[in-house]
């Protein structure tokens, strides 16, 4: 089987996000996506990349883009797969750290109920 031409900077992203390097991990998810813009795993991995970014209650707009940038690569795996749990509990979550209630409210309603019944599943399950 063939790989794609974003497989390595892939690869290479989840090895700096395992080692806790989220800043050169963003990088090589950005390169991935930019070269295979199909590969939903490096979207994900990017968007995850981005909320361990993101500090709840830093009012900053550094931190708020962080927020805003994984928000944003979960609306795009949506896109593709409207289904994908994580990105909705991703999406969940980082609405609920931002004080959005609203935006909160409808992701929300997507999860399965028995994850949605207790708040605290969503943070567990992030």
């Amino acid at each position: 089987m063939r790989q794609t031409a974003g497989a390595r900077p892939l690869n290479k992203g989840v090895q700096a996000y395992k080692n806790s390097k989220f800043e050169q991990a963003i990088d090589h998810f950005q390169q991935a996506v930019a070269l295979d813009p199909t590969l939903l795993n490096a979207r994900l991995y990017l968007a995850t990349a981005y909320a361990q970014q993101y500090i709840p209650g830093a009012d900053t707009p550094e931190n708020n883009h962080y927020g805003e940038q994984a928000i944003d690569q979960y609306k795009q795996v949506l896109q593709k797969d409207p289904k994908n749990i994580n990105s909705i509990k991703g999406i969940a979550y980082l609405y609920l750290q931002m004080k959005n209630s609203t935006w909160r409210r409808s992701f929300t309603k997507r999860l399965p109920r028995s994850i949605r019944t207790i708040p605290s599943r969503i943070t567990r399950w992030r």
